[in-house]
C-alpha cells in the first residue's frame, strides 16, 4: 500500500482524500453530473486508450483500491473517483470496469443507490464486452453483486452471477 502510494505521488497524483472531505464531495457531485448526462451506450463505447502509462497508472489505482477496501475504506471514494476521471478523460483500460464498480459502490454507500446500481451494471457490461478486461470478470462480479446490486436485485441473482 505504501509503495503504491509513493509511486502515485512520484507520478504527480494527489493523495487520496477521506470520505466527507468537502472538496471530495464537490468533485463527486461534479462527476455525478457528467455521468448523469451521458447515456449508457456512450459510456460503454468510450475508446480504449493506447497510452501505456495510463494503463499502468490505472492498474496501480486498481491494486491500491483492492487493498484499501479492507484497510482504509474511507479512501475508496477518492480513489474510485480518480479512476473514473482517468477513464472518462483518457479512455478505457483493462482495469476500467473497476472504476465503474468501485465508484458505484461508493455512491451506493452514500445513499445514491440508483446511480450506484447503474454503474455496477455498466461495469458488468464493460467486463463482458472488453476482451482485455475479461480476466477481471470474477472480481467485478463480486464487487458489483456483493457491494452494490444487493440493494436492488434478489439475493438469488448473486448466486447465479457467481455460478
Amino acid at each position: 500500500m505504501e509503495s503504491i502510494l509513493d509511486i502515485l505521488t512520484k507520478l504527480g497524483e494527489a493523495a487520496p482524500r477521506p470520505m466527507g472531505e468537502s472538496t471530495l464531495m464537490t468533485d463527486i457531485d461534479d462527476m455525478n453530473k457528467v455521468l448523469h448526462d451521458r447515456s449508457d451506450d456512450s459510456l460503454l463505447n468510450i475508446q480504449d486508450t493506447e497510452d501505456k502509462k495510463l494503463v499502468a497508472l490505472h492498474q496501480l489505482y486498481s491494486d491500491l483500491v483492492h487493498v484499501l477496501y479492507f484497510t482504509k475504506p474511507d479512501l475508496l471514494g477518492s480513489l474510485s473517483l480518480r479512476m473514473i476521471e482517468l477513464t472518462m478523460a483518457k479512455g478505457l483500460t483493462p482495469t476500467s470496469p473497476f472504476s465503474f464498480a468501485y465508484y458505484g459502490m461508493a455512491l451506493a454507500t452514500m445513499g445514491k443507490v440508483e446511480e450506484g446500481c447503474r454503474l455496477g451494471r455498466l461495469a458488468l457490461k464493460l467486463v463482458d464486452e472488453n476482451a482485455s478486461s475479461s480476466k477481471y470478470k470474477p472480481m467485478v462480479i463480486s464487487i458489483c453483486y456483493n457491494a452494490i446490486l444487493f440493494h436492488s436485485e434478489p439475493l438469488q441473482s448473486t448466486a447465479q452471477a457467481h455460478h
